[in-house]
């Protein structure tokens, strides 16, 4: 095989390698904002429920989890 030949298909692995390290990191972060969604969820439906004890009058403290 030819140095260039060589040389060529080095520079491709690194940019492929490259190219999957950064879409993992992609990955990770997208799987990171699917956590804070669900827990922002979580917390907005804890907020309903304790606005909506409050209204009718019952114990307005927040549930410990």
């Amino acid at each position: 095989m030819s140095s260039d030949l060589e040389a060529q298909m080095h520079r491709e692995t690194e940019t492929f390698c490259r190219d999957v390290y950064q879409l993992k990191e992609k990955r990770r972060a997208i799987l990171q904002i699917w956590v804070l969604m669900d827990k922002f969820e979580i917390g907005l439906q804890e907020l309903q429920r304790f606005l909506a004890r409050g209204s009718t009058g019952q114990d307005c403290t927040p549930i410990d989890r």
